[in-house]
């Protein structure tokens, strides 16, 4: 369910690329893993807090997910960021 809801809101943000995705549920822990395409580096940053306010509110708006919610995403060619919401 968790990845439905992710490959319908990557679907919005980038339309004409599938984005690789991931959700993993460990004691009351979720870790969501994403692959983006190449953004610029300038871009990056506002992109990736637009996506963790984002998925923090699907998770816990439609989901009701109340617990640790943890993003890694990366981006082509492969610059990675990883934080907590």
């Amino acid at each position: 369910m968790f990845e439905d809801y992710l490959k319908l809101y990557f679907e919005e943000i980038f339309p004409k690329t599938e984005v690789p995705c991931r959700v993993t549920l460990k004691r009351k822990k979720a870790k969501v893993m994403a692959d983006l395409p190449f953004v610029a580096e300038s871009e990056q940053e506002p992109l990736i807090r637009k996506i963790e306010e984002d998925l923090s509110d699907i998770f816990r708006e439609l989901v009701g997910w109340r617990h640790e919610l943890l993003f890694a995403v990366s981006f082509a060619p492969g610059n990675k960021h990883e934080s907590k919401a």
